[in-house]
């Protein structure tokens, strides 16, 4: 109690200094919310808003058999059949799709909760329209997004294989809901219900942190390129453009920020699925991806530099340093991995 106590308190204060720089700096956090909603509107609905209705869909009505069979990933990773939209939506759709699925398969008790654990790891990325085609525009070359995605994709699968290791299957969820075969309208409407919703809930988001990550960079101007980096990926992408850095862009791509993690506990985290897969993987494609941009940059050709540092700290240190990080906290997990759910 006394512990709950303290956390609150310090909660109400930094709210409380937070208010106070909104006003002092009312200037700074009006332009990045106006910026923000601009950049949301002009790239990041446009890649997220029909994929999301669509994936919705699909994971209603089921993918063909013939599909799952072409592509049996879900039995690579240790996944039912039912994984398939979810796994599918998230590794090309991307956030908060591949959550969202998930939630709905974990509440209807079709997963357990490590499958659901495992099955959000995997399936919470950036989307491919996104990394093609604005990442790809911002670079000067669609093929560079295309490469940022597959490094992407091969890290979230490979973190799914790692996490089938460590973990066990567990007893599924019993749902207390009846489930119906809904008719295909309902299907539709629900779908574009559930995707405007997540539209707004990613924009809110994207403007929340853009508009922290001004007011301090007011106070401490150094820092406004580590916190877009590191709060919100949408914002970090455009800002490696603006400076020129390739492994910058793929860190932030690969790490997905605060608001990512957010996303994702938006779902997963309030039905009780385990967020620390979800919170390793990002790690890890964070090192990985740093890497992936400075050899996409070079395979298609780029004018953007590979360098990229905090504080004068060299690329490959500092994958190096996020890469180690991660295998540690990967191993510190071990326990909780292997006890299953």
């Amino acid at each position: 109690m006394i512990k709950r106590k303290i956390i609150y308190s310090s909660a109400s204060l930094a709210v409380c200094a937070l208010l106070i720089l909104l006003l002092a700096y009312s200037d700074a956090a009006s332009g990045a919310a106006r910026d923000a909603l601009l950049f949301s509107a002009s790239s990041v609905i446009p890649a997220l808003f029909a994929f999301s209705v669509l994936s919705c869909v699909l994971s209603s009505v089921g993918v063909p058999r013939l599909l799952t069979r072409a592509l049996p990933l879900h039995r690579l990773l240790g996944l039912p059949e039912c994984a398939v939209p979810a796994l599918l939506c998230g590794l090309v759709g991307g956030l908060p799709v591949g959550a969202m699925l998930t939630c709905s398969l974990y509440g209807d008790g079709r997963i357990t909760k490590w499958e659901a654990a495992r099955l959000c790891a995997v399936s919470s990325n950036v989307s491919g329209a996104f990394l093609v085609g604005v990442v790809g525009r911002l670079f000067g070359s669609h093929l560079f997004g295309a490469i940022l995605w597959a490094a992407q994709t091969a890290a979230a699968i490979g973190a799914g294989l790692i996490m089938r290791l460590f973990g066990g299957d567990g007893a599924r969820h019993e749902s207390s809901v009846e489930a119906k075969e809904p008719r295909l309208s309902e299907v539709f409407c629900d779908a574009v219900a559930k995707s405007s919703f997540a539209c707004v809930t990613v924009t809110g988001y994207i403007v929340f942190f853009r508009v922290i990550a001004a007011i301090f960079s007011e106070l401490v101007p150094l820092s406004e390129g580590v916190l877009l980096l590191t709060f919100e990926f949408s914002s970090g992408t455009a800002y490696s453009a603006g400076i020129g850095s390739a492994a910058a862009c793929g860190f932030s791509v690969g790490l997905g920020g605060i608001s990512a993690l957010m996303q994702v506990y938006n779902y997963a985290g309030k039905s009780g699925i385990p967020m620390l897969p979800t919170f390793l993987t990002k790690v890890s494609s964070a090192a990985l991806l740093s890497l992936a941009g400075r050899c996409a940059a070079s395979l298609t050709d780029t004018s953007y530099a590979a360098a990229f540092s905090f504080a004068e700290i060299p690329a490959l240190k500092w994958a190096a340093a996020l890469a180690a990080a991660g295998v540690v906290a990967l191993m510190a997990g071990k326990k909780y991995f292997s006890r299953g759910y």
